[in-house]
């Protein structure tokens, strides 16, 4: 008995040993992961999101490479688009990619995010800024993916929305031309909406400068 008593004693010492090192990640990992592992009702809180370092951006990204906590993703796309990190534009553009299939409300909730994330990235990142602007000159066709168990219905309209809201995000006077000409020769109403978001948004203070213009 006293020898099984041991051999017991000694398995969940390792076990436990495991487990600690698993779970042992960096205090900048750690600080990501509290960050983005959370229910947020008025919108991530974007200075923390800035205060995120290149190896807690880095360790986010793998969950979006992984699939894993696919619940948060849409919250770890709009973190790393505020990061800015180097590699967040590849990340991005990545995640975004129009393939066929469908995925889940995770994917779904963060694939529409991803014109927002190349807003905020695009304050400092001109190949951000140009994958918007791409798609609110050319128009934004029906995505070959989405949300299991529903119709695709409306998917391009939204994703639209999102691109011009993008721009908005971004803040740049360049932006504000397109979104002008936009609205102007096309008579597109949510264009003219997101000018107006952007030119309040260039007038209130911001956590980093801007992109050279």
């Amino acid at each position: 008995m006293c020898a099984l008593l041991s051999f017991v004693g000694t398995s969940i010492g390792v076990l436990a040993g495991v487990a600690a090192t698993a779970s042992a990640i960096s205090p900048e990992a750690q600080a990501a992961e509290d960050l983005v592992f959370a229910v947020y009702y008025e919108g991530l809180p974007e200075e923390r999101a800035h205060q995120l370092t290149a190896a807690g951006a880095t360790h986010l990204a793998e969950f979006l490479r992984s699939g894993d906590r696919e619940k948060f993703h849409s919250n770890i796309v709009l973190a790393l688009g505020i990061s800015a990190h180097p590699q967040t534009f590849e990340t991005l553009e990545w995640y975004g990619r129009d393939e066929p299939g469908d995925v889940g409300p995770g994917v779904y909730r963060a694939r529409v995010a991803v014109p927002v994330a190349m807003g905020h990235l695009s304050r400092t990142d001109d190949r951000a800024l140009a994958w918007l602007a791409r798609r609110a000159r050319n128009g934004v066709k029906p995505p070959r993916w989405r949300m299991a168990g529903r119709r695709s219905d409306g998917l391009a309209d939204t994703m639209r929305s999102q691109v011009l809201n993008g721009l908005a995000v971004s803040r740049r006077e360049d932006a504000a031309e397109l979104l002008a000409e936009i609205s102007q020769l096309e008579s597109d109403p949510g264009a003219g909406a997101a000018l107006v978001l952007l030119q309040r948004l260039r007038s209130e203070p911001t956590l980093r400068p801007e992109a050279t213009q």
